[in-house]
């Protein structure tokens, strides 16, 4: 994943803007892809930001040319908290994609009980 101008953006950087945009104490818990699979966890639909290990570096984009060409790019948390205010201002409406807060709980309960 790449920010702006080529930085690279790791999963953890991405998800730490994000909190840091929305003023929330959140902090990932990372898990097994192979336990996710079992779990019958599916990419991009239950999880949309994760591709699965077939789509490794599907956002590792050479944008060069497209700087050249005069591209401009917003602060990532400007993106996050517009984001979230349309999310918010949609009422009661859920987004399509992602887990349930009752399945990502349960997900969670069962990872803390995994031998590691």
């Amino acid at each position: 994943m790449r920010s702006g101008r080529g930085k690279p953006l790791t999963p953890s950087g991405f998800l730490a803007s994000c909190a840091s945009a929305l003023g929330t104490t959140a902090s990932p818990v990372w898990v097994a892809v192979d336990f996710l699979l079992e779990q019958g966890v599916q990419p991009w639909t239950d999880l949309p930001l994760w591709a699965g290990n077939e789509h490794l570096g599907i956002a590792r984009v050479e944008g060069s040319r497209d700087w050249a060409a005069g591209l401009k790019h917003r602060p990532l948390e400007d993106t996050v908290r517009e984001t979230w205010r349309w999310i918010t201002a949609r009422a009661n409406r859920r987004c399509a994609g992602g887990l349930t807060e009752e399945r990502e709980a349960a997900l969670l309960a069962t990872w803390a009980q995994q031998p590691r």
